[in-house]
């Protein structure tokens, strides 16, 4: 299995998608995709799996942890939660 380069975004707002994070982390490298999933047994509430082309996307993503995407301070984690 090749080494994902991927960042996972919690605390996001519920009118969040795809375009508008691809606008906020689309600075940090090319994206390859975008996923929402929900967290396991919990399906109002879900989060981001960002898959950027190289590991400088995940090293720039994580620095935008703590930025507000439509007004939620959104969290970036490299570990899945």
């Amino acid at each position: 299995v090749a080494a994902r380069n991927t960042i996972f975004v919690r605390h996001l707002s519920p009118q969040v998608s795809e375009s508008v994070l691809r606008q906020t982390f689309g600075q940090c490298d090319q994206i390859e995709q975008v996923l929402f999933r929900a967290f396991p047994g919990r399906v109002t509430e879900y989060y981001a799996q960002i898959d950027f082309q190289s590991s400088q996307g995940v090293v720039e993503g994580h620095k935008l942890s703590g930025t507000p995407i439509l007004g939620v301070t959104c969290q970036v984690s490299i570990m899945d939660p």
